[in-house]
């Protein structure tokens, strides 16, 4: 177990104290777990911004959803030479243009180009004129594709007022982990033949600790805090929590909530057949590049690994591709698979230690086989966010080394408070296969 300097991995490598951890090293600790533990190696990996930082809060607060959309839609259906036009959301401001298009008979094709003019008291209705139109009839709300073109304000006036919205809010709790290592002062003077030296055991806990939080990555399906004060323990939602492929109803009940924000969930999808779909895959991932960024890293167990490459190798060009044009301070490289799917850059990773487990995906009336499945991440908007407790950064790190029981037990201990954050869950989600 060697880093790309060759020092190896041992009790002093990650510190005795979050608070003097060198970030290199941190990270050679990560890429370290990668083989195995492939998506959360990478996500710590990932150089974090700003607005992902370290909290001094347990829960942990975001917004969710564009205010900054140029989609918009009637609330009320508009007839062509109509004064006054309402739509969904009150986030427009005179001088704003709309282009209406309904898509239905007996209006189908008709447009109109509206100048919204002042707002009617503080609801989402405005005065309207309609500058032009191929219309006579009325456009329908549920048929009507509304699209927010460049404002046209007078040449004199003043500037559009500043928009002050922050989304829904979404929210997640972070989870403290920790796991003890030892081993008896006494047994250092016997003879074994498998190495159990206090640096072995320790890059084992690592390795052990870093799975189990893996797991914990793909399977937490809810979040938990904030019940009982006196006897605290808070879970940290993972990636179902955020992508909800089951598609469960928002709710808060005794402190466990489903899903991090009402009516914002994953790009969810089941592919129906004997195998996924080339026209399905890149749909689903031009669906995610709608409200993220172009980079997309999917992960699977080996399984259904081995029916997407051939499927993939079909039908466009497969190469290799360093992960380190997504993360430049990656220790080394890390070849994988990429493809360009629905304007989508695809970087496919294989998890081994997923491999048999089962991640039920229901969109609609289908549901996906359990044991065929993948998901989708954006690199720009996932981070684990840890916990400033004491002044110390709590990411996971080796807490301390010390000796117990009159001193003939020398411990070590993995200690990490930290939550997950998927500030756009649109920009990801889950994908099955659906055979019977």
């Amino acid at each position: 177990m060697t880093f790309a300097n060759n020092d190896t991995l041992n009790r002093y490598t990650l510190g005795t104290s979050p608070n003097i951890i060198i970030e290199q090293s941190v990270k050679q600790a990560w890429d370290d777990t990668k083989d195995h533990n492939s998506l959360l190696s990478f996500i710590h990996m990932i150089s974090g911004k700003q607005k992902f930082g370290p909290k001094k809060a347990k829960k942990l607060n975001f917004g969710i959803g564009d205010y900054f959309s140029t989609s918009a839609a009637l609330s009320v259906a508009f007839v062509y030479n109509a004064t006054q036009i309402t739509l969904t959301e009150n986030r427009f401001f005179t001088g704003d243009v709309l282009r209406l298009w309904d898509t239905t008979a007996p209006n189908a094709n008709k447009y109109a180009l509206i100048r919204l003019g002042s707002q009617i008291g503080d609801t989402a209705k405005f005065n309207c004129v309609v500058l032009q139109t191929n219309s006579t009839g009325t456009f329908a709300t549920a048929t009507t594709q509304v699209i927010v073109l460049h404002s046209a304000v007078s040449n004199d006036g003043k500037a559009r007022p500043y928009l002050n919205k922050k989304g829904k809010l979404g929210f997640n709790w972070m989870q403290r982990g920790r796991d003890t290592v030892g081993m008896g002062k006494a047994e250092q003077s016997e003879d074994f033949i498998i190495d159990h030296s206090m640096e072995t055991l320790v890059q084992k806990a690592w390795r052990f600790y870093v799975l189990k939080k893996n797991l914990a990555l793909y399977f937490n399906s809810v979040a938990r805090g904030g019940v009982n004060e006196s006897n605290e323990w808070q879970m940290s939602g993972g990636l179902p929590y955020f992508y909800n492929p089951t598609g469960v109803a928002h709710s808060t009940t005794a402190g466990i909530t489903t899903t991090s924000a009402d009516g914002f969930n994953g790009v969810n999808k089941v592919i129906s057949g004997t195998n996924f779909t080339y026209s399905g895959l890149r749909q689903w991932f031009y669906d995610m590049t709608l409200y993220g960024s172009k980079n997309k890293v999917v992960t699977m167990p080996y399984a259904t690994y081995d029916r997407l490459i051939e499927l993939l190798k079909n039908n466009v060009q497969v190469t290799d591709k360093d992960l380190k044009m997504l993360v430049p301070s990656m220790p080394s490289p890390w070849l994988v698979p990429t493809v360009e799917l629905g304007g989508a850059m695809v970087h496919i990773m294989v998890d081994r230690s997923i491999d048999g487990s089962y991640m039920p995906i229901t969109v609609g009336s289908d549901t996906a086989d359990p044991d065929k499945w993948m998901v989708a991440i954006d690199p720009e908007h996932i981070a684990y966010v840890p916990l400033i407790m004491k002044g110390k950064v709590m990411t996971p790190h080796l807490a301390y080394i010390d000796s117990i029981e009159n001193d003939s037990v020398e411990t070590a201990e993995y200690d990490s408070f930290d939550g997950l954050v998927i500030d756009e869950p649109r920009s990801g989600g889950y994908c099955g296969l659906k055979t019977t």
